[in-house]
């Protein structure tokens, strides 16, 4: 978001957060701070003067839009902590809609007039192409990238669906192994699925998981990414036992959300026979528990 800003500051091993200090400068009277949405970072240029950022995230917009006057608010109170560092702040519009004038707040009263601008990012606007093509350098940009096709896919199921998948596939292939993990978190977080449609798409990504980590678990078991699917998938147990176990919790998922048993076999990749053994094994315990 500030590529001419980073090149001149001196960054840690850790992007230093200053949430407490975000909170203090939040808080209204008795009132705890509200900072969700918001980030504070300080930082240091290469030659030791003090900066901060201030990022907020703003999902609605529309006419009434308060938060421009909370963005005043707390840009005069770092300001007043903070005399003498460089103050940058950040607006990101993920939603549909901004206010009007979505770079500034303005106040006058009887000649007074204060008009506080601000940065702003509008994700509706933003290139697929070019986020993909950024994301070999800077992982926003596949979040960005997320954020984008949450909106483009609305009330589109299947290509909705496909596109969460095509988005989990970036993050496996992204060369940020050591963020990986919460990529796809967020990814997971932010497309939303029909209950159906999540279900094939648990499916199919278990197929990509398979595929892409069976040659690293044998060539490198140590590895971020290893580990990452251990955690997911894994529960000490045998690498093919496991996948048996997952698919028959998604055909029981499956078949219970109405689901044919042709259909399941086709989007998890399994013997249609394997799937009717565990459809007849669920009205099997089902037939024994209303006996019983």
């Amino acid at each position: 978001f500030f590529p001419s800003l980073s090149e001149r500051l001196d960054f840690p091993e850790k992007a230093p957060s200053r949430d407490k200090e975000l909170q203090k400068i939040s808080a209204d009277g008795k009132k705890a701070g509200t900072t969700t949405g918001d980030k504070l970072f300080g930082y240091h240029t290469k030659d030791g003067k003090p900066q901060f950022v201030l990022i907020h995230v703003e999902a609605h917009g529309g006419d009434d839009a308060p938060f421009k006057q909370q963005q005043f608010k707390r840009y005069y109170r770092l300001r007043d902590l903070h005399l003498e560092a460089g103050i940058t702040q950040l607006v990101i519009y993920i939603g549909e809609t901004v206010p009007p004038q979505p770079t500034r707040h303005r106040e006058s009263f009887e000649g007074t007039v204060n008009i506080h601008r601000f940065n702003a990012y509008f994700v509706r606007k933003q290139d697929r192409e070019k986020l993909l093509e950024d994301a070999q350098t800077n992982p926003m940009a596949l979040v960005i990238l997320a954020l984008l096709e949450n909106l483009k896919t609305k009330n589109q199921a299947e290509h909705r669906r496909k596109t969460k998948l095509r988005l989990m596939r970036l993050c496996l292939e992204s060369p940020f192994k050591n963020l990986t993990e919460q990529l796809l978190n967020f990814v997971d977080f932010t497309i939303a699925l029909p209950k159906n449609d999540e279900l094939i798409f648990q499916a199919e990504f278990n197929q990509i998981l398979e595929i892409e980590m069976k040659p690293l678990i044998e060539t490198h078991p140590e590895s971020v990414m290893v580990k990452f699917y251990q955690r997911v998938i894994f529960d000490g147990k045998l690498y093919k036992e496991v996948l048996d176990e997952k698919d028959k919790e998604t055909i029981v998922k499956m078949y219970e959300g109405g689901i044919s048993a042709p259909k399941i076999a086709h989007f998890i990749k399994r013997d249609l026979k394997f799937v009717k053994d565990v459809i007849q094994e669920i009205k099997k315990r089902s037939a024994d528990g209303n006996l019983a």
